[in-house]
């Protein structure tokens, strides 16, 4: 449990650089800010006070994830979700503030550059997990919840470490395919996607069935 505070504090000081980060380019963004793109460019904004939407979004996920874990007894290996979180949500208001006062053009240059960087920074989500989950035990809060899984210890074994490979292949699938051109990009992620959520619970069902259990 020590390490788990810990990482927590080190989410919590990440959360207030995140509000000094957004403090500090707030005055140098225009009114409204591109927070989305695809392959012609912009296609979302928002106002420039979004900036601060990053840090909220991380404390109030943290606290839940505290809210949930620590009634959870043998959780040793819930403890990075809020780590990494709190990293992704920096890395995003990075990209949308840079993008905004014009150091990081997502918009120009390369076609696809944000949504070739959203791919990879997917990819390595999806890979890291994927190495994680085989780990997870038995709970309610992450990992496949898929309901054949948790007929048995050994079940949810399975399929977590069947989900473990699956997202592990689908992880490096994207990062690849960020590299190739971007008119099949708009296309692999929603398929990566449903892959990675699909797939293991039709395993899962699979082994629910050769099990010799019956119902759901």
């Amino acid at each position: 449990m020590k390490h788990l505070v810990k990482r927590n504090v080190f989410c919590w000081i990440l959360i207030v650089v995140m509000m000094i980060v957004g403090a500090s380019f707030y005055a140098f963004l225009p009114d409204q800010i591109a927070i989305q793109w695809n392959g012609h460019g912009v296609t979302n904004t928002a106002p420039r006070i979004f900036i601060f939407f990053f840090p909220f979004l991380a404390a109030v996920l943290l606290i839940y994830h505290q809210h949930r874990v620590q009634n959870i007894e043998n959780s040793p290996n819930l403890d990075y979700i809020p780590l990494l979180l709190c990293l992704l949500f920096f890395g995003g208001q990075l990209l949308i503030a840079a993008n905004a006062i014009g150091i990081l053009p997502l918009s120009e240059g390369i076609p696809s550059l944000a949504q070739t960087i959203l791919m990879m920074f997917l990819g390595g989500v999806l890979i890291f997990f994927g190495n994680r989950m085989p780990k997870i035990p038995k709970n309610f809060y992450c990992g496949v919840k898929a309901s054949w899984a948790y007929a048995s210890d050994d079940l949810w074994t399975k399929t977590q470490r069947f989900a473990g490979k699956v997202w592990l292949i689908a992880g490096i699938c994207l990062m690849l395919m960020a590299l190739v051109p971007w008119d099949i990009k708009p296309i692999a992620i929603p398929i990566v996607i449903l892959v990675t959520f699909l797939v293991p619970r039709f395993y899962s069902q699979h082994l629910y069935a050769k099990s010799g259990h019956s119902g759901c």
